[in-house]
């Protein structure tokens, strides 16, 4: 098998496995807490108390810029993954073979 074969079967098998992922219950409750993270590091934010020190402010700031981030990365990165293994799919299933998808 050669190395670019070997990397479709990874990608595939890792699009698949990310898919039922996230077509379960489990991965809307982990945005759902991920979410909730979001929200109380931006809600502690917005709740500083006037003439609250600087440093405090950034600090703050980038937790809860930092909460954002990884929350939509996470979604952007595993979409990304999903739609790199459909692609890989259709460009590597036979042509003369029933259309079947494990997505």
């Amino acid at each position: 098998m050669t190395p670019q074969e070997k990397e479709a079967i990874q990608i595939l098998e890792r699009g698949a496995w990310l898919y039922r992922l996230v077509s379960s219950e489990g991965w809307d409750d982990l945005m759902d807490v991920m979410e909730a993270q979001v929200v109380a590091a931006e809600f502690r934010l917005i709740n500083l108390p006037a003439g609250v020190r600087t440093q405090v402010l950034r600090d703050v700031q980038s937790y809860a810029k930092a909460w954002r981030s990884i929350f939509e990365q996470t979604q952007l990165r595993v979409n990304s993954l999903i739609e790199a293994a459909q692609d890989e799919a259709e460009i590597t299933k036979p042509q003369d073979t029933p259309q079947y998808s494990n997505f």
